[in-house]
């Protein structure tokens, strides 16, 4: 048997202006949408893309914070003969990209040396001729008293304190080796040695 076909009837044309009207919301709504996720998308690239940068203020708390394994006085013993003798006349413990290093101003052959050293491993990281020598090196040729003595001076003037930095200065007329110390708490101490007695001539806590 044959099913009998289904009638249809004619499907009745829209007016031409409601075809276009529908059109033109249609493409509004996708250029909308289209706008918005290429919106979104170019918001979440920036936030991927914007890089984590360092702040040197931080670096250096962070530094304050740390304890070097190679001590202030083995590292002046390492970086003088990493090139061959000298006369140490400043030095800081520093972080530079992730590493904890102690960075040491050598005066030989009358050329300052630049010389970097891993505070972990004592292993020499990099050394080069700095070619404008600071007023440091000059001071040398009045300074009794040498770098690794000055440190232990320093560092016993505040009790339980370890070195974070020393450089050879003028203060109050006098040429002095300045140096930076820190407690178990936390404290920061500037110290001040003579440098032709070797006597502290000023200690107090750093503001």
């Amino acid at each position: 048997m044959m099913r009998p076909k289904r009638r249809t009837s004619a499907a009745r044309p829209l007016p031409s202006v409601r075809v276009g009207a529908i059109a033109a919301i249609a493409a509004l709504a996708l250029a909308g949408c289209g706008t918005a996720a290429s919106g979104e998308g170019h918001a979440a690239v920036s936030e991927r893309a914007a890089p984590a940068r360092l702040d040197d203020a931080a670096d250096e708390r962070a530094a304050t914070r740390s304890r070097a394994d190679v001590g202030p006085s083995r590292a002046i013993t390492l970086a003088t003969a990493a090139v061959d003798g000298g006369r140490v006349f400043d030095m800081e413990l520093d972080r530079e990209r992730g590493r904890l290093l102690w960075d040491v101003d050598v005066a030989s052959s009358g050329k300052d040396y630049d010389v970097k050293l891993n505070a972990r491993s004592g292993k020499v990281v990099r050394v080069k001729v700095d070619r404008t020598p600071d007023q440091g090196m000059r001071l040398l040729k009045v300074a009794k008293v040498r770098a690794a003595k000055a440190v232990r001076t320093a560092t016993a003037a505040v009790k339980r304190a370890d070195l974070q930095a020393i450089e050879l200065d003028r203060w109050r007329g006098r040429v002095v080796w300045e140096a930076e110390v820190t407690t178990a708490s936390g404290t920061e101490y500037d110290a001040k040695v003579n440098a032709r007695s070797g006597k502290v001539v000023s200690k107090k806590v750093d503001d």
